[in-house]
């Protein structure tokens, strides 16, 4: 309990995104059951600041990498909560208009090749994932190209 107060209060102090990822990634030694042994004022606090930096925005700014991490730790360690804030979530994306087509251009052109690309990996031999790495390359630099169409527009005028 005190290792995982000392966590609580270190996470709400780190401004590197390398060492948060990596203190994020051994938090996952951290088990279901381990969690739900800790008193409730404990539990409660490991989740807000969980669910502070798995949201964009203030008052933390965390970058993509950090917020995805985060939430497969929440959804690992709080199970109960997957469902609902996989909705929150959704529902939060499709009421910025703005924001969620950007949002789907990436998780088309860089997430589903990464996944599928990682899949290959486990799954296929090396001479054909190695070419579908080449794919994801593609990806990450077509999915900048129509990240930078809404500010190429905008100077035009």
């Amino acid at each position: 309990a005190v290792v995982v107060v000392e966590l609580v209060h270190q996470l709400h102090y780190i401004c590197s995104e390398e060492v948060l990822t990596t203190m994020l990634l051994r938090m996952k030694t951290l088990r279901t059951d381990v969690v739900s042994g800790l008193d409730w004022h404990t539990r409660t606090k490991l989740q807000a600041v969980l669910h502070g930096l798995s949201s964009p925005g203030g008052p933390l700014y965390p970058p993509r990498p950090i917020r995805v991490r985060t939430r497969q730790l929440l959804d690992m360690l709080f199970p109960r909560g997957r469902l609902g804030r996989r909705v929150v979530n959704l529902s939060f994306r499709l009421l910025h208009p703005y924001r969620w087509p950007l949002s789907l251009a990436h998780w088309v052109l860089v997430q589903t090749p990464m996944n599928l690309w990682q899949l290959s990996l486990e799954v296929l031999p090396v001479s054909i994932s190695s070419r579908l790495s080449g794919g994801a390359a593609y990806a990450k630099w077509a999915l900048r190209s129509v990240l930078s169409l809404p500010g190429a527009l905008f100077s035009r005028s």
